[in-house]
């Protein structure tokens, strides 16, 4: 009898979308935690839970959904934008991380993911408040285009 009750909590908890899961920390719903994405990857738009089916399952497919740090690194400048404009859109996709990364974290992230041309001008940026790093990258894009500091692919092609 007691068999039988267990069978038919089973169930109605199956049912009624609890399949067993105890949990839904991120930790316990994010299938992939540690997947690398690669650079360009476009994140999938996020449907609203209509309250029809498995709610857990719901939530782990939201949580695959989001960014991680790991794929802040891989957002790069496109040759066509701004550094400003850059630097806004990779604010953006930092701010759908989870957890939320605090501005320490962001700024050296943020620096990391630059190319050579930026990131020896930046790394001293670390430390310090995000738009403080944006106006520096600024500044280095300008120094590029007039020719005050030198393109890393332009030195490499020399040598």
């Amino acid at each position: 009898m007691l068999k039988k009750m267990k069978s038919i909590e089973k169930h109605m908890k199956s049912i009624q979308g609890l399949g067993g899961q105890k949990s839904v920390a991120f930790k316990d719903l994010c299938m992939f935690p540690n997947v690398h994405l690669p650079p360009g990857f476009k994140t999938p738009k996020f449907d609203k839970y209509d309250g029809h089916g498995d709610p857990i399952a719901y939530l782990k497919r939201y949580c695959n959904k989001l960014r991680d740090r790991n794929t802040l690194s891989n957002i790069r400048k496109k040759p066509n934008e701004s550094f400003r404009e850059y630097a806004i859109k990779w604010r953006e996709q930092a701010a759908r991380v989870k957890p939320p990364l605090d501005e320490q974290e962001l700024v050296d992230i943020f620096v990391e993911a630059q190319d050579p041309n930026y990131f020896h001008h930046l790394t001293s940026a670390m430390g310090r408040p995000f738009h403080t790093t944006i106006k520096m990258g600024e500044m280095v894009e300008s120094d590029l285009k007039i020719g005050r500091i030198v393109s890393q692919v332009a030195i490499k092609a020399t040598t």
